[in-house]
């Protein structure tokens, strides 16, 4: 993975109790990605349970604060995704799709650090492939603040 030189940098909405915290997620491949932040242990469970739609450009991303194997299932989930699992290096450790209403167990393979969940097929769209350094930069140190429909217009 060494001649791997991508970095992406990703774009956080942080939705945790009633502040917001924004991060973005870039690469040569895409401007802004807008993902709404899991923490708690209830933000987690809930997921996008109950999402009937979700845009080109938006998602959740699960942080967890010490690498752990997560189990994800899709059961109240109407939405296809692409589940993205980021190891303790922050690097892409596989890509696996949730399918809907689903009561399959979907693991990380390894411990991880976040798990980023974005509309089915996105992932191919962008390019993203295992061993990819995921970067996670806060807003206010961003340029360029506008949002684009990534996925859409790939």
């Amino acid at each position: 993975m060494k001649n791997l030189n991508l970095n992406l940098y990703f774009f956080f909405l942080f939705f945790f109790h009633e502040s917001l915290s924004d991060h973005l997620i870039k690469s040569d491949k895409f401007e802004s990605f807008f993902v709404e932040t899991a923490l708690s242990t209830d933000e987690k469970s809930k997921g996008l349970m109950n999402v009937k739609s979700l845009d080109d450009s938006t998602g959740m991303i699960f942080i967890y604060k010490i690498p752990t194997k997560v189990n994800f299932w899709m059961h109240k989930t109407s939405l296809n995704l692409d589940i993205i699992f980021i190891d303790k290096d922050k690097k892409i450790s596989s890509i696996k799709t949730g399918r809907p209403f689903s009561n399959e167990i979907i693991s990380s393979e390894i411990p991880v650090i976040a798990v980023l969940e974005i509309p089915y097929n996105c992932s191919n769209k962008l390019g993203l492939k295992i061993g990819m350094l995921i970067e996670w930069i806060p807003f206010e140190s961003v340029q360029n603040k506008k949002k684009s429909n990534l996925c859409k217009k790939l």
